[in-house]
């Protein structure tokens, strides 16, 4: 990933939201419902943004891909969901997603992106649908929104596949489940990487 610039920046409106992951759910019948949140960064590896969060004293369960470790977090369900759903882009922001995603805006000089999606079982044979949006943040609060789709296409298909629930935190090669992890460790494991 650029240092100097997060995936989603520069980027005008494009089609809207429901449309693009339609198209990014066809054919992904084995993708889990409900409301996921994948928090994209600039951080190297899981174990470098794990290490991170714990110095900004916060607690992620990190997955590392090809183009930055992401934050996985899934969300739960209210009864507002049916309504939201109704606002399109305009759909608030879970709180969960909302604060993880300030906390860790802090930590990253470039901010971060915030990517929802919201999955429902489809009609008799149409699989799985659902909304997704994207939000960046900065230095602890929320900046310009992001065509979600558009920003995928820029990610490593992992994150694709963790945004839509086809693929499980647990199932990526990096990856580090919640943890607590003292200051002091949280320099170590990220000396291995300044010394490399």
């Amino acid at each position: 990933m650029n240092d100097s610039k997060l995936p989603g920046e520069g980027f005008g409106n494009s089609q809207d939201f429901d449309d693009e992951l339609r198209e990014l759910l066809e054919g992904a019948e084995s993708a889990h419902t409900g409301q996921l949140a994948v928090i994209a960064t600039q951080a190297l590896t899981a174990e470098v943004l794990t290490s991170l969060a714990a110095l900004g004293g916060v607690q992620v369960e990190a997955i590392g891909t090809r183009t930055g470790a992401v934050a996985w977090l899934r969300l739960p369900e209210t009864e507002a969901d049916e309504f939201d759903a109704l606002l399109g882009e305009e759909r608030p922001i879970p709180p969960e997603a909302d604060k993880l995603a300030r906390e860790l805006s802090k930590v990253f000089p470039f901010g971060v992106v915030l990517i929802l999606s919201w999955l429902t079982e489809g009609y008799e044979d149409q699989g799985i649908s659902g909304q997704v949006l994207a939000q960046r943040y900065v230095k602890g609060k929320p900046d310009a929104a992001v065509p979600g789709g558009l920003l995928l296409n820029q990610l490593d298909p992992v994150v694709e596949g963790l945004v839509t629930g086809a693929i499980e935190p647990n199932e990526c090669a990096d990856y580090i489940p919640p943890q607590r992890i003292s200051p002091v460790d949280a320099i170590k494991h990220l000396g291995k990487y300044l010394h490399k």
